[in-house]
């Protein structure tokens, strides 16, 4: 595991900054990609766990991406972008500088505070179908 080879080979004297990436897949069932989403589970009590244990020197957090326009992830939306926008609170999809920045801001001294949280970038799709249509009931 790279961040414990990280952790011998320099965080455990220097401190520094650990992020994961799991997915939305973690908190919320998606069609057709059972097995991918299985796997993202288990990344939200890593983090936890190992910002318990290099504390106080190393932050860990998690970024958890909704569907971000990537080459990785065309088979999802490239046929249906449109569609599939309209059902995101914020009517679009995420884009890679979406997720860069807040795993810039996670890895910067900023975020010294921040330690063992998942942040949920996605949109607004783990809210259900609350404010989608951006109206209040």
């Amino acid at each position: 595991m790279s961040s414990q080879l990280v952790w011998r080979c320099w965080m455990h004297e220097q401190g520094g900054r650990i992020v994961n990436v799991s997915s939305v897949g973690a908190l919320v069932p998606e069609p057709n990609i059972r097995w991918y989403n299985g796997t993202k589970p288990a990344i939200l009590p890593l983090t936890r766990q190992l910002a318990q244990e290099l504390a106080p020197g190393v932050t860990v957090n998690c970024v958890a991406p909704g569907i971000i326009k990537t080459d990785m992830s065309r088979a999802l939306w490239e046929k249906n972008e449109d569609a599939l926008a309209a059902t995101v609170p914020v009517k679009r999809l995420g884009l890679p500088d979406d997720i860069s920045s807040a795993i810039a801001f996670l890895a910067s001294d900023q975020a010294a505070y921040v330690t063992g949280q998942t942040l949920t970038i996605d949109g607004g799709i783990t809210l259900g179908d609350g404010l989608v249509s951006g109206e209040l009931a």
